[in-house]
């Protein structure tokens, strides 16, 4: 398994280390496979926080992944890589899902007016997509408390 850089290096004392663009891809990829997998949202948001000490949100994820800095960013990984259990196919599946629930938010703006009825989008998304069983078992061991 190739190992990542997790952090770019600051310019200046003043600077704070910041994600790379490959981890944050991986990141947001997790997360967003979590949450089409049926994860608990804020275990999810917990766990992002704890990888890329920031306040990153799973709009931000959503946001990020269907971008193209992370489509380059996973594009620089070899086939055979694997972050916690997950393949690159996975990771490359939580762009699909990702956008998928993009357009299933926008479809939806106007009526959605709490994060709850957001959360309630993304598990009826969930029920229209599949998550397979290998992705399944990585996501458990990263998020147990399955909802």
């Amino acid at each position: 398994m190739a190992e990542i850089c997790k952090w770019d290096i600051p310019r200046s004392n003043r600077e704070r280390p910041r994600p790379t663009a490959v981890f944050k891809a991986i990141t947001a990829a997790v997360g967003v496979l979590g949450l089409v997998d049926g994860r608990d949202p804020a275990a999810i948001a917990a766990w992002m926080r704890s990888e890329l000490m920031r306040q990153w949100t799973m709009i931000n994820s959503l946001q990020y992944i269907t971008g193209k800095e992370a489509r380059a960013a996973l594009e620089t990984l070899p086939p055979d890589f694997a972050y916690s259990g997950i393949s690159l196919d996975g990771l490359k599946l939580a762009c699909v899902h990702a956008a998928g629930l993009l357009v299933e938010l926008d479809r939806h703006r106007e009526r959605l007016s709490s994060t709850i009825e957001l959360v309630q989008l993304f598990h009826d998304h969930r029920s229209s997509g599949t998550v397979p069983e290998e992705l399944r078992t990585a996501l458990r061991r990263l998020f147990p408390e399955a909802q």
